[in-house]
């Protein structure tokens, strides 16, 4: 019998991810109920959306009644502001066309082996690149290249914060070699001199992010598909007891943190939980509210290659 040639890193994932979409469809029918459950909550989700579309159009009327008021020649408004327009914008991509072009002409022409950039330590190809690209030939799963240069981008670039990243590697060591985890703090600079921490962790090949502030004494895990993933709570007590060493000749201003498995946005499908990190990193480096939709999540995959390949963020989120 000849042997049968070894599956390529995307088949084995494709092959993983039908298993999981079947054995997802298995449940959805022993257990219907969780269906209707995320059934009603994404039709709460379409419902705030309208209500935030409504509220914009309300604050538009009462502009044009003022300068009505302050000026008589303004034409009194007598049509109300369609809010279809309005949710069409809220979910735009946030590039212009020259930018998106130069995204498209990356994904399209560049080799795998194609060096796209490189700092901080890493190098980003053709291949890391175009993990962010999801259609019908490529699952969209961001590698830790893309995870990790972004991320090291949002700690170079962020003003709001003094802000550590940690490598995605790091939580790997600090599960299986927790000694070499502590030796980390001597070859990095002054851990003690942070306000926020960002640890990207993968497991079961999912991303998840966890984050601690030691002005709030408290570690948060955000898992964007609760439904699978990783159990928060050792690696909740696995962190804290990492930061609790870390900071315990710190002074009289430590405090051990608390632990808080957080509730976010949720992702509808097995492939953007890397760009749900990768977003939510720049909302907590810039203090942006955790609000994001599905569709902007699609768009936000083309906004990260452009910010890596340029190394520069653009000063917008949705």
């Amino acid at each position: 019998m000849e042997p049968q040639p070894e599956k390529s890193r995307d088949e084995i994932r494709k092959q993983k991810k039908r298993q999981r979409d079947k054995n997802a469809r298995k449940q959805a029918i022993i257990n219907p109920d969780t269906k209707e459950d995320e059934d009603e909550q994404a039709q709460l989700k379409d419902k705030i959306k309208l209500v935030e579309a409504q509220r914009t159009t309300e604050e538009h009327q009462a502009k044009k009644f003022k300068a009505c008021l302050e000026d008589a020649v303004q034409p009194f408004p007598d049509v109300k502001v369609p809010i279809e327009p309005i949710l069409d914008v809220l979910n735009q991509s946030l590039l212009d066309e020259e930018q998106n072009d130069a995204v498209d002409k990356i994904w399209k022409y560049s080799g795998d082996d194609k060096i796209i950039v490189e700092d901080f330590s890493i190098t980003i190809t053709g291949h890391d690149i175009k993990t962010l690209i999801i259609d019908e030939n490529r699952i969209g799963w961001l590698n830790d290249n893309v995870i990790d240069f972004y991320l090291q981008l949002i700690a170079k670039s962020t003003t709001n914060n003094n802000l550590f990243v940690y490598p995605s590697i790091f939580h790997r060591t600090l599960t299986d070699r927790y000694q070499d985890a502590l030796k980390f703090k001597r070859r990095q600079q002054n851990l003690h001199q942070f306000n926020l921490y960002l640890m990207p962790i993968i497991l079961k090949e999912h991303w998840t992010l966890l984050f601690y502030n030691p002005d709030f004494t408290k570690i948060y895990f955000f898992n964007y598909m609760t439904s699978y993933g990783p159990e928060p709570t050792p690696i909740l007590n696995r962190t804290r007891r990492y930061f609790t060493k870390l900071f315990e000749k710190r002074g009289g201003n430590w405090t051990e943190p608390s632990i808080d498995d957080q509730t976010v946005p949720q992702q509808t499908n097995e492939s953007d939980c890397g760009v749900y990190v990768c977003y939510f990193a720049r909302c907590l480096a810039s203090n942006h509210p955790l609000e994001v939709t599905t569709q902007q999540i699609k768009h936000f995959r083309k906004q990260i290659a452009y910010e890596i390949s340029t190394k520069t963020l653009i000063n917008k989120l949705f």
